[in-house]
């Protein structure tokens, strides 16, 4: 019941009931509303503000932080994680989970075009906004032989993508493929949800100049706090 409860509450944040800045009804409120009895409501409320939703403060009340899905990335630029989240104002930080020098699996060779014993590097990382977990990002990255990187080169600039441009490795072009998929155990629990709960796919290959791959990413995002938009012209 408390889930249910979770889910309307989140509908009418998504449908700007209550924007940011606005104040939740009070808990008895909401049980004499839906019926419901007060440590299901409460329940509801505890998740809401675990996830970042709203923020209860004494003397004011449950005040909303933010909408649904409010974390918004385009598809029609070739823009890095850091530069989005930044330009919509967010406090974003990178923790880096693994970074390796590995010779690439036979489907990430293909699509690198790439010998599958020639070695690329592997980083893997948790992407968090305003302190919350909300996307793993899975690369292989086939740099130019004269370009080297090390972790500490990656912590420096946070951005992959940031690092290219310092090299001066022109991103030029991407293809990106999206699908939902179910959190397994590992990424629920790096992203902080339920196992089984609904996660964002975004698979993709970026290239540089004359259409050489240059990165292959997989990114996982929680699809409760995240969307892509796309702009198309005909």
């Amino acid at each position: 019941m408390y889930s249910q409860l979770k889910n309307i509450l989140l509908q009418d944040l998504d449908e700007g009931m209550y924007p940011p800045g606005s104040v939740l009804p009070p808990e008895m409120t909401l049980v004499n509303h839906f019926g419901l009895s007060r440590a299901t409501v409460r329940q509801a409320i505890k998740e809401l503000e675990h996830e970042g939703y709203i923020s209860r403060i004494q003397g004011k009340g449950t005040i909303v932080i933010r909408e649904k899905s409010s974390l918004n990335r385009g598809l029609s630029q070739l823009t890095s994680f850091t530069e989005d989240m930044k330009a919509h104002g967010y406090e974003t930080a990178t923790q880096i989970l693994d970074f390796e020098i590995v010779e690439p699996p036979p489907k990430i060779s293909d699509m690198l075009r790439i010998p599958i014993e020639k070695s690329v590097i592997h980083i893997n990382r948790l992407r968090i906004v305003n302190k919350i977990p909300v996307a793993i990002n899975t690369s292989y990255v086939n740099l130019p032989p004269e370009i080297s990187m090390s972790r500490e080169d990656l912590e420096r600039t946070e951005s992959l993508y940031s690092f290219f441009e310092m090299k001066r490795i022109p991103l030029v072009e991407s293809d990106k493929t999206i699908e939902a998929i179910s959190a397994s155990e590992e990424q629920a629990t790096l992203l902080g949800v339920p196992m089984g709960n609904p996660l964002l796919k975004v698979e993709g290959v970026v290239y540089t100049l004359n259409h050489q791959p240059l990165e292959h990413h997989v990114v996982i995002s929680r699809s409760d706090m995240y969307k892509y938009s796309l702009h198309l012209l005909r």
